[in-house]
C-alpha cells in the first residue's frame, strides 16, 4: 500500500488541450510553449481517434480554456475510411473560450 501525505499547495491552472500525432509533434511542442509562459496548463492528446474524442469531451465538461487542434488526422480518416478517425462529428464542437488565467 502506498501512503501519502495530503497535498499542501493547489496549482489552479487554465487548462488548453491540444491534438498531436507524429508527424505534428515538434509543431504542438512549439506552440504550447507560449501558453505555459503566460500561466496555462496544456494537455496533449493523441490524434488516434480515441484521442480526439476525449479531448472534444473534456472541451464539452466546460473545464477548457483554450484549444490548440494542429492535428487533423481524426479528421482526414473519417474522410477517406482510415482507422484512427474520432467518428463524423469531429471538428464540430468548439465551445471552450480564450480566458486569461486569473
Amino acid at each position: 500500500m502506498v501512503e501519502a501525505g495530503a497535498l499542501t499547495e493547489r496549482t489552479d491552472k487554465p487548462i488548453i488541450v491540444a491534438s498531436q500525432f507524429g508527424n505534428t509533434t515538434a509543431c504542438v511542442d512549439h506552440a504550447r510553449q507560449l501558453p505555459r509562459k503566460r500561466g496555462y496548463e496544456v494537455l496533449v492528446f493523441h490524434a488516434t481517434g480515441t484521442g480526439g474524442r476525449t479531448m472534444e469531451s473534456l472541451i464539452d465538461s466546460g473545464l477548457v480554456a483554450g484549444v490548440l487542434d494542429i492535428t487533423t488526422t481524426e479528421w482526414a480518416d473519417e474522410l477517406v475510411g482510415g482507422v484512427l478517425t474520432a467518428g463524423p462529428t469531429r471538428l464540430e464542437q468548439r465551445r471552450a473560450q480564450v480566458c486569461p488565467p486569473s
